[in-house]
């Protein structure tokens, strides 16, 4: 009778360790995963951060470009045709005449330089 009584007590023992030590590796085990998802979202919310920085900057740079081409086209007249590639191409607003003119120079045909003074004596007259 002795023997069993001293089974039993040992093996609540070590029953009360085991299931102290699986809540300690449970509550281990959601720290730790806890912590990693906590970890992921913040690398994610930095890199959502620095996706909203490039948008930003991003749109600002369009901005200054939509301004400079409109600068461009208020002092010189000319509205350039960003859409052709191969070509320098727009149009020249004769705003007194209320006409558009399109322009088309092929860089193939002529050198920069024509071209160039091409586009200055159009606006001129």
């Amino acid at each position: 009778m002795q023997k069993w009584i001293c089974f039993n007590k040992s093996w609540k023992r070590n029953f009360r360790e085991n299931v102290y030590s699986r809540r300690n590796l449970d509550k281990y085990l959601v720290n730790f995963v806890i912590t990693n998802e906590i970890s992921d979202l913040e690398n994610q919310r930095a890199s959502v951060e620095e996706r909203r920085e490039i948008l930003r900057k991003l749109e600002q740079d369009e901005m200054r470009a939509q301004m400079k081409l409109s600068i461009h086209a208020s002092v010189t007249n000319i509205i350039p045709n960003l859409h052709e590639n191969s070509k320098i191409s727009g149009y020249i607003v004769k705003r007194d005449r209320k006409a558009v003119e399109k322009i088309e120079f092929d860089p193939l045909e002529a050198t920069a330089f024509d071209t160039c003074n091409n586009i200055w004596n159009m606006i001129s007259l």
